[in-house]
């Protein structure tokens, strides 16, 4: 398994979690607990991964740029 932490967001902001693999995108995880500031993703195959995290605003319905891909390795 695999966790993944970032810094806090405004509240009003939720926390949206991809994954890719291959440029393709093989997992979502949508936050609406904004406390949140870590996920577990767990029962992942072995091989390279690339993960962002972004906020999304559900009253103007607005998303943030995504961040920077961070590289996972799993052997």
């Amino acid at each position: 398994s695999v966790v993944l932490r970032w810094n806090r967001i405004r509240p009003q902001l939720k926390s949206i979690v991809r994954l890719y693999r291959a440029g393709t995108n093989v997992l979502s995880r949508f936050l609406r607990n904004n406390r949140r500031t870590q996920v577990t993703l767990e029962r992942l195959r072995p091989g390279r991964y690339e993960a962002t995290v972004a906020s999304y605003n559900s009253t103007s319905g607005e998303e943030s740029a995504q961040s920077n891909r961070l590289l996972i390795q799993l052997v």
